[in-house]
C-alpha cells in the first residue's frame, strides 16, 4: 500500500500556490464567500475537493487558511484508518 503514496503537501507549499495564483485565490474567496453565506462554512460535500487526499491534510489548510469547507477522497486504507483515529481522538 504504501509504494503508491507520494506524500504531503507542507501548509509553506500550499498557501505559495494559492498566494501566487490570483484565479485560484479569487476562486478560494468564491468558494468561501459563498459557503458563509448559503451553508455555513462547514458544508460538507460543497466547494473545495481533493482527489487522494491521504489523511487530509490540504482540507485542513483550506478551511483554516480560506476559510473554504471541503472533502476529501482516498484509496488506500493506511490514511483513511490514520485520518478516521485522528477524527475520534
Amino acid at each position: 500500500e504504501d509504494n503508491f503514496a507520494y506524500g504531503s503537501t507542507p501548509f509553506a507549499t500550499f498557501w505559495k500556490v494559492i498566494d501566487e495564483c490570483p484565479l485560484l485565490a479569487a476562486a478560494m474567496a468564491r468558494m468561501a464567500s459563498v459557503q458563509q453565506k448559503e451553508y455555513g462554512i462547514f458544508m460538507h460535500q460543497r466547494g473545495f475537493q481533493v482527489w487522494g487526499s491521504s489523511s487530509g491534510w490540504l482540507l485542513f489548510y483550506a478551511a483554516f487558511a480560506c476559510k473554504v469547507a471541503g472533502v476529501g477522497y482516498e484509496l488506500l486504507g493506511c490514511h483513511v484508518d490514520f485520518a478516521n483515529e485522528l477524527l475520534y481522538s
